[in-house]
């Protein structure tokens, strides 16, 4: 069972014309990594070295927290148990980084742009029922997870919170790290399925599921979705 977070009317996936063509006749689907795209550099718009990445701070302003206070419990909601006040003298005092294990990413887009088409491939195809479509992916990819020896521990979809990855503590994002993006995406509206996996190696996977087809089509027009 893959959660539905975010309900969503319609998405788009941006990609090359070939890759596109053998989405709709065949049902193919490339399933990336949190991995694949943190190592992506420099031209490759996909890329984005802080995939899964969250910090989290004190406050910016020097503060006494005593014993039991807010800071205190979110400390040791992290396995750390600190006895008596904590003096911090700014926002790089305390610092927790969190940077997610690799896991499987299906990205698209909650918006249609006829720039976001050509930044990401030239082509692309319209997803007419997205919770019906991830069920669908979910369902296959699992049993294709299974058949490599791989065990999904959770699978979520949901869209994508274009914030700060760096936050106080007091002021957390209710995401999940994996879909934190920084606002410079914002214009990529993104909703992604994200997969926990166990049991084996996490890399890329290509499949093909014919039963995906019912739910695609074709923008050819770039001026209307």
């Amino acid at each position: 069972m893959i959660t539905i977070a975010a309900q969503v009317t319609t998405a788009y996936k941006y990609l090359s014309p070939r890759h596109a063509t053998s989405m709709l006749e065949r049902g193919s689907i490339r399933v990336g990594t949190l991995s694949e795209y943190r190592s992506w550099e420099g031209a490759d718009v996909r890329g984005d070295h802080g995939e899964g990445t969250k910090i989290t701070t004190s406050a910016p302003e020097p503060t006494t927290y005593a014993d039991g206070s807010p800071i205190h419990r979110w400390l040791f909601s992290k396995g750390i148990r600190v006895a008596g006040s904590i003096f911090a003298s700014g926002d790089n005092a305390v610092v927790y980084r969190q940077r997610h294990p690799d896991c499987f990413v299906f990205c698209a887009s909650e918006s249609f742009s006829p720039v976001l088409m050509e930044k990401f491939g030239g082509a692309c195809v319209k997803v007419t029922n997205p919770t019906m479509f991830f069920q669908a992916l979910h369902t296959g990819f699992s049993q294709h997870l299974q058949w490599l020896g791989l065990t999904v521990q959770e699978a979520i979809m949901d869209r994508c919170n274009y914030v700060e990855r760096r936050q106080p503590y007091f002021d957390q994002s209710p995401k999940h790290p994996c879909f934190l993006k920084p606002p410079d995406f914002r214009e990529e509206a993104e909703i992604r399925a994200v997969w926990l996996a166990s049991g084996g190696v996490i890399k890329p996977v290509v499949l093909e599921l014919p039963c995906l087809k019912q739910y695609l089509s074709l923008i050819s027009d770039a001026k209307r979705p």
